[in-house]
């Protein structure tokens, strides 16, 4: 039979000896035969002592091996290894380890477990995110130790944060039995009222259904209009199919190059790019897009680390809002949106660098300060995870590689059902919205652009694929507001605007907002 390996992990403190204390208890009942090995010794003391039980200590220095662990396993033949790691160790680094064919045909990974101090999570969350972040999205099951000391506000807030990072977890609370050791339990009524409150959801969502069918139904059978119209049906699936099959490859390549952005290209060495002289610092900002092509789904984690690192924040702010418009990716998208019609790529450039500009020159002029939340984190608000330079921790390109596929394709999902909202609702309103009622619309330029601007703020397309929708309503509204569309959406949308209240204070954000549409409006106009 295999040894079962369990890896528990967790900074100093955080009570992992009294957890496996509690690992002991259980598997004495079962009378199994433990061998458990320490990275390093806390307040805690192993308290079990029985014949069946093997301690073993190895040093800060040592690395665990393959070759050490056959060689344990051989030796003491357990039923399980447990393994007390350092809360610094590179977890990773020990389940490569693990995971090799040679040690696989005598052991496998049973657990990854993190052991978190509640008290302390903010602390340490906030001085070593890195660490904590790379822990959380490995491991399996999340601990809370000392919950019960927390109200149940904050262990809401502690359990969300961890779930935005990894939400394939289980998280279970600890229960001090007696001294130095803890046992575990899961809040089963916090899950069955989160149980209940979907059936409820799922129950009224399908009600509301029913009724809105019901309505529609006898509303067309009294007017005598045909349930179904086919031809309008037809058309609809034409336009949402043709906006997704030319929009995702450019969404695929945009992630893409986003996510090598993100693992190979640090912080710091963007920070290097930009001169300390405002007057070339803008120019950098404008131009940096084209070397650094990172998509609007993906630039503000980049711009908060950038004013973090020393950067001015007018030039952070030109930087944020140019570079999604100047991304190779989203010109050659533009263009390919607009075969016939080249220049409003060029447009596109023209208008959105200069909004760009007077945005970021406003901040110059009229300085912010202390714009940062306290104790929050633009992680808890990302869902692509690796928006703190924590995937650059891993130095082996296996590491690395792996990084970019896991980023990229957490950040195609997310960006994808944005795509798919704005297609379908574009698609909608090309359909259902009457000829006259759009071309009255378009009628006036400064309405149009009014509602352009704010579809664009509404539907959150990625400027990768937003000149595609666009494209469905340049021979109805007038070519400004078209322009408006996709000048506003890569610069602040509803997904940015969730993300910079993630970082930001609201007061500084419902400033730029303003900002950017008053300069976006007047350019577009003039």
């Amino acid at each position: 039979m295999r040894t079962n390996i369990i890896l528990v992990t967790g900074l100093l403190g955080a009570g992992k000896t009294s957890f496996i204390n509690g690992l002991l208890e259980k598997a004495f009942e079962q009378k199994e035969k433990v061998v458990v090995i320490q990275r390093e010794i806390g307040e805690g003391k192993i308290k079990h002592s029985n014949e069946d039980l093997k301690i073993m200590t190895v040093s800060k220095n040592e690395d665990i091996t393959t070759e050490y662990l056959q060689e344990v396993i051989k030796k003491y033949l357990p039923d399980t290894l447990v393994i007390e790691c350092n809360g610094f160790d590179k977890i990773q680094s020990v389940i490569d380890e693990i995971e090799k064919r040679s040690l696989r045909k005598i052991g496998f990974l049973g657990k990854v477990i993190n052991i978190i101090e509640s008290n302390n999570f903010g602390i340490y969350f906030n001085n070593l995110n890195s660490t904590m972040v790379e822990n959380m999205r490995i491991c399996d099951l999340i601990v809370l130790n000392h919950s019960s000391d927390i109200d149940k506000e904050k262990l809401e807030d502690i359990k969300t944060t961890i779930r935005n990072i990894n939400n394939n977890m289980k998280i279970l609370m600890s229960l001090k039995v007696e001294e130095d050791q803890l046992d575990v339990y899961e809040d089963k009524k916090a899950v069955k009222q989160d149980l209940y409150s979907n059936i409820i959801n799922k129950i009224i969502i399908f009600l509301l259904s029913v009724l809105g069918g019901s309505v529609f139904y006898f509303i067309r059978k009294g007017t005598n209009i045909p349930l179904i119209d086919y031809g309008k049906i037809q058309i609809f699936s034409t336009v949402f199919l043709s906006i997704l099959i030319q929009a995702i490859p450019f969404i695929l390549v945009g992630v893409v190059f986003s996510s090598v952005i993100q693992v190979f290209v640090t912080s710091d060495a963007i920070s290097r790019f930009f001169p300390k002289s405002p007057g070339l610092g803008f120019i950098a900002a404008l131009v940096s897009g084209i070397f650094l092509p990172v998509c609007d789904c993906a630039i503000v984690p980049v711009a908060s680390r950038l004013i973090k690192k020393g950067i001015p924040l007018p030039i952070a702010i030109t930087f944020m809002l140019a570079a999604p418009i100047v991304n190779p990716v989203t010109i050659a998208s533009t263009i390919y949106a607009f075969p016939t019609q080249t220049s409003i790529a060029l447009y596109r450039i023209y208008f959105g660098v200069t909004v760009a500009f007077f945005t970021g020159l406003a901040f110059y002029i009229f300085p912010e300060k202390d714009i940062f939340l306290e104790d929050k984190n633009i992680i808890s608000n990302c869902e692509c995870g690796f928006c703190e330079d924590n995937s650059g921790a891993t130095k082996s390109f296996k590491g690395k590689l792996r990084a970019i596929l896991t980023h990229s394709s957490l950040e195609f999902f997310q960006v994808g059902k944005f795509l798919i909202i704005g297609a379908f609702l574009s698609s909608i309103m090309q359909v259902l919205l009457p000829k006259e009622l759009i071309f009255k619309l378009g009628g006036t330029t400064l309405t149009s652009l009014i509602v352009m601007m704010l579809a664009a703020f509404v539907l959150s397309v990625c400027s990768t694929s937003d000149a595609f929708i666009a494209r469905t309503f340049i021979n109805q509204l007038p070519f400004r507001s078209v322009l408006g569309f996709m000048v506003i959406g890569p610069m602040i949308d509803i997904k940015n605007l969730s993300m910079l209240l993630g970082s930001f204070k609201k007061r500084f954000v419902i400033k730029l907002v303003a900002i950017i549409f008053f300069v976006a409006f007047i350019r577009l106009t003039i």
